[in-house]
Parts: C-alpha cells; structure tokens; sequence
C-alpha cells in the first residue's frame, strides 16, 4: 500500500494532497484557528497597520480597476503600494466577496505558511523528479524553517507573519517553486523537449516572486545564474535564461517600472542588525538540521564507491539551491554596502538550506550500501526502506519542533482575536467622536509608547483613518513610500517619552513640545494623543496646547489658534536647490523652523527659473474641492506660487497651465499660470509603458503555453521510472572549475567588503572603546562618520568620538566636535552632547556658556534638563 502511495515512479495526487493538508492542517493548529475565521479586528506587530491599505485595495483602488491610489491618510500622503508588494492585499481581495473583509485579512496573511511545506515538496516531487524520501525531507526542511522561534522580525517564519511581514512569507513561498521552475527548464533543454510551458511556468512564478516580496526576487534571479556555472553547455541556457527574465520584467511592468522610476522619491531604511555569534540567528533544531546533512554529505564521502551516483536531477536540485543560498549570504555580507536591509537575506538562504538538507538526507536514504555494482538503481525494498526512514525522520523532527514552540500560539491568539478584545481599545474608542473627520481635514499626531501594545499592537494607531472617517494621520507603515517620513519621525520623536526613530539615516529629537507646535503647523497637523505622563506634563506647561478631553491612560489635546491651511499661497522668497541630497537639506530646515522662522522656502528643481512671489495684492485661494485623486481650486493671482501640503509624487499632473515642484519639506508646490488650477493623480509615461509590457507580456506567455508543449514532455506529468531516472544520459551537469572559481573569488569579495564597511568599522571602534583603547576609538568613529549614509548615524558616530576623545584627554578637540552636535538642528545625541558641554563649562568656571548651554537644553530637552 505504501509502495502504492508514494512510489518513486509517479508523484500521485493522493499522495502529495496528504501531505499538504498534513503540513497545512500542522501550521493551522498553531495559529489560533477558532479566531481565524472570526470576524474580528486582526492586530499585532505590522499586521494592524496592513488593514488600512488592503481596506484601500478593496475599496478605493480595485474598484477602479488600478493596482494603486493616492493615500493621504498617512505621511501627508504617498501612493499605495508605490514602495511595497501587492500580492498578499491581492490575495485579501480575491477573498474578500467570499469571506468578508476581516476573515480576507487574517487567511490572506497566514496563507503562505500554510501552503509553504507543500509547495517545496510538489517542486522535489513535480518539478525536479526526486524520489519521496527527498521531496518529503526538503518540505520537512521548510516547515523547520517556518516554525523556529529563534528572531521574531528577520521574515520567514511564523513570529515574523504575525508581527506583520507576510508579505515576506509569500516570497518565501514561491522562492524555491521559481528556483525549480528554472532547473526544470534547464532540464527540459538538455532533454530536447518542447521549452514553451517550461519557460512560461519559469516566468509565472519569477513574477509572481516579485509581486510578493523584493528580496525573495533579487535571490531568485541571482540564483538562477548559478544554473550557468553548472549546466553543460552554458550558451543555450543562457539565452532562455535572459529571455525568461526580460519576459518577467515586462510582466512586473505594470507595478515595477513605476517603482523603478520613482526610487530616487523613496525614504531609505537601511538599518543593520549585528550578530554576536554567526550562529545566533540559527534555531538548535535548524542547526542539527543541517548538521545531519553535513553528516550525510561526509558519510557520502566515505562510502561514495558503494553508493549509487547522484542523478542529474538530484545534483542539479542540491546545486542550484546552495548556489542560491551562497547569493542571499552575499546579499547579507554587502547589505551594508548597498543600502539593503541585511536582516533580510538571511532567511533566505536559512531556507534554501534546509530544503536543500532534506533533499541530500533523502538521496542518502535512497541508496544503501551494496556489494552489488554501484551503478544499480535502488531496488523496491531499498525505496520501500527509504520512504519509512524518511516518514520516520519527519515524525522525529515534527516531534522535536514541537517541543520548542512556545510564542506562536500566544501570539497568534493575541492577533486573531482581534481589537475588540483589548480592554484598553474599548476605553479609546471613546475619543474617536472627537477625533473624527474627513479625508483632508487638519492630521492627528499620535505619542509613540510601548504601553500602546495594550491596544493589540504598538502600531494600533497607524490604522486609525478606519476609525475616524477617513482622518488622516501623521504616521503609517510604509515609511520607505513615504517623502515625508524623515520630519513626520522628527515630530513624533518631540513629542514621545520613548520615540520610534525607525529611519537610521535621520536623526531623531529628544521629547520638547515646543519645538513640535511649530512642526505640527508646518505638517498641517493640530490633534495631539498622548499617554505617557512626561509628555501630559510637558504639553501641560506649554500654552501653545490645550486639552480636549480625558480617557485614562489617554488624553486628547490641541494646537491653540491652529489656522494653518492645506492650500497657502506662498509670501516668502523661493530658492531653488538642486534635487542631489534634497532630502537632507529639507530635513534640516524643517528642523531648524524651531529655532527661527525660515528665510526662505526651498524648491527642489533643475530650473533655476522658478518664480518668487512677486509684491502685489495678496493671494486669495477660493473653491477648493478635495478628492482622493483630485485637487481642484482657484487662485486670484496667476503667477503667484501656492503651496500644497501633501507630499509630492511626480504622479500628481497639473492638468491647468502652470508648472508643479518640489518644495521643502517635500511638498507640493504649483505656479499656476491660470486662475483655475487642477491636479490629477495618474500614471507617468513609464507606469503607461509598463502596463502596456506587462500586457505584451502575457500575450506571449498565454501563446508560449498554448504552443510550446508541456513542461515534461507529454500531456501531464512524465512517468518516470526508477531505472529510466538512473540511466538517463548526463549531458546536463559538469562543474566548470573557473566559474566556480570566479563564484568563489566573488563571494569572497562580498565578505570582505560586508568586513570593511562602515558599519563594520563602528563595530571596530567600539570594540577599541570597551578595551580602553580611547584613541584607536576615536580614530575608528571618524572612519566610520565619514563613511556612514545619513547625518543621523554620522551624529552618532561624532558623539562617541568625542566622548573617546575626552577620555584620550584631548579635551578641547572633543569640546568642539561637542558643540557642533549641540548646534544640530536635530538629533537625539544633541542633548547628550550639551550635557557634556555643559560639564565642561562648569569644570571650567565659565558662567557665560553654562548659561548658554542649559537655554539650549531646555529648548531641545526639556525633560532632560529637568532631570538635571
């Protein structure tokens, strides 16, 4: 019966239908099931936030049949998944008629780690010809991958989908169907087979890799080329191979070319994450995973002349994938170098790994030691061994993982039961009738605290637009969309006992209300909620605010005599800036509007002609109609610059004459040449050319599917027997010693440039501080100041060489790096450095700068200075 079930000769239906309902119904019963198909409110981690653009998907952009919208909700406004993945919200929408919106949201996101075991087992099985005992073992591999507990934000794993990064897991689960879809067509080539469905499956799933996830994309297609330093001969495959990615370019089209075009309109968020040990990221039941494959490969070894060989497919398989991980470990190794999140590629090749563990596990499994002639096939007690072993061994592992889950189920019920389980949700949902409003009315900033995860979720604020009508907020998710992000974090931060600060590359503040109500006019912003006690205290004091209303932990408070508008004919002198580093400088004057009131405004553009207002009548704006897509207004003075606060996107088009800027602190700016003004949301020429690609791009696969023959061979799934597998010609593999070579040469290169990047020498430097080596210190934070990306981590690097410079006794040198920190227009190591400043000045008896330094502190950090 099991020879029947799962023979070698032909993956069944049956079968492979067992075993991912056996893994799916496994990963189900850790995730809470008697409140995933409840209709309540999902929170936790990122996943409360995600609601708010899978409710926009559905409900504002679909239905106009566009994969975006304009979204002012959130960072004054940014276009839906501009800068993210669409997949996933996809998939909530396809589910949503069925399901409703809430249950769409919480299957949408757990989806993937349901259907991940089984994927990798049907690429061992369907795509790549392994017998059971690999296939099985691999998805095993994978299900270890999924369910370690060892980090909770990396992506991959459960603790990861249920703090939000589920779209990361659908990357992982296409990840190693689209590798195998590549082998396969490798496969196919060799054989002389018709290439059409092969290619068309290959670019389906590389395309729909992309759609879920940007890294899970960049090691499929690096992975893939490891097939060029394998496959014999390379010409060939080479040219399928670029036509196969060309064509999932032009497929991604649609979504990824406007991507690619506004990238230079993007917010980097490129923080790295050190490891104290390489094993550190690594679960005890992965390493002894993958430490029983390196047992198997030895014992491979030493029993290779006993052992039948390897198929092609089967070397094939093992190569490809870790030729696959060795890409992702580089990716981890240069992220630093790249402006990547290195915590990121890691899982990946954790993956990649493990399948590839299972898949040598099972080929060992296959082959017994014989004194019979090596070149035999296994025979049918040898398979019927094999498959119980492999059984065997999946049990054990099952067994043992289940030992070591702890948090997911936790987490899960805390996620899936939803909002309305939260007391502290209930108490606040009795501000929002005083914080509701509509889409374009004046935004509410909210405090930042860790207590917030009472409410389900840190985040749980990001999502209120669904509560209050539309109003809009400060802060969101999707920062990396976001050009505002940088001064919207500043203000939080200014107003926050414990502040966010998630953008590595700017600097954060110290809480001072003061400086933020000049901000918050700026941003457009008059609605304040706050809980932690410091802050009340602080916006008690400054009568720039006043309270609105009480809900223990939170109050509600805001701006007295806020008149800011959206739409401000501007009086102040333009000053046009080029775009290169534009962000920096508009953040640093934002930050600087706390100290005096600007000069000038600056425009960001290659025309230096742009006007300033001119000296005539002021500037009336009247009829202003506001929609989610549509700005429309009159001006009475033609000519005249008006500035609009929403954040630009080159998407936003004057429809009526004039021209339309970049203006600080990434704003709107229109010089209309007309009374009427009107400005639409829309495609660019490139989004245009894109969708017409992606277009293309599906005529051509839907005719390479309809004519270019089946994946292997013949109608359906080619029967392949045991014997037809071993004695298939091996014209396919044959390790090129250069090319492996110049593999080896490249990676090591990424290693070392991963070992002399910026961050590295930060390492370095501190290292060189915790022994007591203070002047070494301060040589390595210059280095690393002077080579880190964004002012934020150079400010951080400054101040702890000036602190090493001190203890060096180089005390005048430190003083005046010291100041230049203090004088910062932002920062959270300005205080710190006034502090010290201010220690300095009373060692030195100078009265003057004491005075000097302590009015500076209680303008930046007055909780700071209270404490001193």
């Amino acid at each position: 019966m099991l020879e029947r079930l799962i023979r070698t000769r032909q993956p069944t239906w049956l079968a492979e239908t067992l075993i991912w309902l056996f893994f799916a119904t496994l990963t189900a019963s850790l995730l809470a099931p008697e409140w995933l198909l409840t209709p309540t409110t999902a929170t936790g981690g990122d996943l409360v936030s995600h609601r708010l653009y899978a409710h926009a998907l559905i409900h504002d952009a679909l239905p106009h049949g566009r994969l975006t919208t304009w979204m002012p909700e959130v960072f004054g406004g940014f276009p839906l998944f501009g800068y993210y993945f669409p997949l996933p919200f996809l998939t909530m929408a396809a589910l949503h008629p069925i399901t409703g919106e809430a249950i769409a949201f919480k299957l949408g996101a757990v989806l993937p780690a349901l259907l991940l075991p089984g994927a990798v087992y049907s690429t061992g099985r369907r795509m790549l010809q392994l017998p059971f005992p690999s296939a099985l073992l691999g998805a095993t591999g994978a299900w270890i991958v999924l369910t370690h507990e060892q980090n909770a934000i990396w992506g991959g794993n459960l603790l990861a989908l249920l703090a939000g990064e589920f779209a990361y897991s659908y990357g992982f689960l296409l990840a190693v169907p689209a590798l195998g879809a590549w082998a396969r067509l490798a496969r196919t080539l060799a054989d002389g087979q018709p290439t059409g469905r092969a290619l068309t499956l290959a670019v389906v799933l590389e395309a729909l890799t992309g759609l879920a996830h940007g890294y899970a994309l960049l090691a499929v297609g690096f992975g893939s080329l490891t097939l060029l330093l394998i496959v014999r001969p390379p010409r060939r495959l080479t040219v399928w191979l670029a036509a196969g990615h060309t064509l999932a370019f032009c497929a991604l089209g649609a979504w990824l070319w406007p991507l690619l075009e506004m990238h230079a309109y993007t917010t980097p968020n490129d923080s790295l994450t050190w490891l104290d040990h390489w094993l550190d990221p690594v679960a005890p039941t992965l390493r002894w995973w993958l430490g029983s494959a390196l047992a198997a490969g030895g014992l491979w070894l030493i029993l290779r002349r006993r052992l039948t060989p390897l198929t092609s497919d089967e070397s094939l398989s093992l190569a490809l994938l870790i030729g696959a991980a060795l890409w992702a470990l580089a990716g981890w190794w240069l992220a630093g170098r790249l402006g990547l999140a290195d915590l990121r590629c890691l899982p990946l090749a954790l993956l990649f790994l493990a399948v590839a563990a299972g898949w040598s596990m099972g080929a060992l499994l296959q082959r017994a030691p014989t004194a019979a002639t090596p070149d035999a096939p296994p025979t049918a007690p040898q398979r019927r061994r094999a498959q119980l072993w492999a059984l065997a061994l999946t049990a054990l592992m099952i067994g043992e993982v289940a030992g070591t889950i702890q948090q997911t189920p936790q987490w899960a019920q805390w996620n899936f039961e939803g909002a309305e389980h939260k007391p502290l949700w209930r108490l606040l949902s009795a501000l929002f009738p005083q914080m509701r409003g509509d889409l374009f009315d004046p935004r509410l900033i909210f405090e930042h605290d860790p207590e917030n995860n009472a409410l389900g979720s840190t985040r749980a604020l990001e999502a209120l637009p669904l509560e209050l009508g539309g109003r809009p907020v400060l802060e969101g998710l999707y920062m990396e969309s976001a050009l505002l992000a940088p001064v919207i974090y500043l203000t939080q931060a200014e107003i926050s006992r414990a502040p966010s600060s998630p953008l590595a590359r700017f600097p954060s503040a110290r809480p001072a209300p003061g400086r933020a109500a000049v901000h918050l006019r700026m941003l457009y912003a008059d609605t304040l909620l706050v809980r932690s006690p410091e802050t009340r205290q602080l916006l008690a004091a400054d009568p720039a605010f006043e309270r609105v209303a009480v809900v223990e932990p939170f109050e509600l408070w805001r701006l007295r005599d806020f008149s800011t508008p959206l739409i401000e004919p501007l009086t102040l002198p333009l000053r046009v800036l080029p775009r290169t580093d534009w962000q920096r400088h508009a953040f640093d004057w934002f930050a600087a509007l706390a100290d005096a009131p600007p000069a000038f405004w600056p425009v960001y553009d290659a025309d230096d002609r742009v006007a300033s207002p001119s000296e005539q009548q002021p500037t009336v704006i009247r009829a202003i109609r506001l929609e989610r897509e549509r700005i429309r207004f009159t001006t009475s003075t033609p000519g005249q610059p008006v500035l609009i606060r929403l954040a630009f996107h080159p998407r936003w088009r004057l429809q009526t004459p004039g021209s339309l800027h970049l203006a600080a602190p990434g704003f709107l700016l229109v010089i209309p040449a007309d009374e009427q003004v009107e400005l639409v949301f829309g495609d660019t020429p490139i989004g245009q050319a894109g969708t017409l690609a992606t277009l293309a791009a599906l005529l051509v696969l839907a005719v390479l599917w309809w004519r270019g023959g089946y994946i292997t061979g013949s109608g359906g799934t080619q029967e392949v027997s045991a014997q037809d597998i071993h004695k298939r010609p091996e014209p396919l593999l044959r390790i090129a010693p250069v090319r492996v070579l110049l593999l080896l040469i490249g990676l090591a290169a990424a290693i070392l440039a991963g070992r002399t990047s910026p961050e590295a020498t930060y390492r370095l430097a501190w290292q060189a501080f915790n022994t007591g080596d203070s002047a070494r210190a301060a040589e390595l934070f210059a280095q690393a100041a002077n080579e880190r990306l964004g002012h934020g981590r150079r400010q951080e690097a400054l101040y702890w060489r000036a602190i090493a410079l001190e203890r060096a006794g180089d005390r005048n040198q430190a003083r005046a790096l010291f100041t230049e920190i203090a004088l910062a227009p932002a920062g959270h190591w300005p205080a710190d450095a006034l502090q010290a400043l201010l220690r300095d000045a009373r060692e030195r008896g100078d009265t003057a700068a004491v005075e000097r330094w302590e009015a500076r502190l209680r303008a930046v950090a007055p909780l700071v200075s209270q404490e001193k």
